[in-house]
């Protein structure tokens, strides 16, 4: 489970991020994840919750927004998104992304030649603070 790495990261990002404001609390972080990285977002909620215990970030409102994986073939520029298809090993997908091209081909032409548009990464997109 590497949403608990994830989890610490981010956490350790936001602490770093507010350390230098003056603020009673931090109350709220909204968290980007894309679809492609198939994280649990029940685990990586908890993880966040029991990592910010005793932190700024303690009691902070968890808010997670799910990008969609989103693809374009390069041989026709066809466009897809991932729940457009059905891919075997999802479970590779979710610690390498990058395998997706392995997994998967273009719906339109055949080809495994695409670019990953949307849905990679994890990412912090906004920290609210009460002064």
């Amino acid at each position: 489970m590497h949403e608990w790495s994830l989890a610490e990261a981010l956490v350790k990002t936001v602490i770093n991020e507010t350390k230098n404001l003056e603020f009673k609390k931090i109350s709220e972080i909204k968290i980007a994840i894309g679809r492609l990285q198939n994280i649990d977002k029940k685990i990586i909620k908890y993880a966040i919750k029991e990592l910010s215990k005793k932190t700024p970030l303690e009691n902070a409102k968890i808010i997670l927004n799910e990008i969609e994986a989103s693809f374009k073939c390069r041989n026709c520029n066809f466009k897809w998104r991932l729940r457009d298809v059905k891919i075997k090993n999802r479970e590779e997908i979710h610690f390498f992304p990058e395998l997706v091209h392995a997994f998967s081909k273009c719906p339109n032409c055949g080809s495994s030649d695409f670019e990953i548009l949307s849905g990679r990464k994890i990412w912090i997109e906004n920290i609210k603070i009460l002064k």
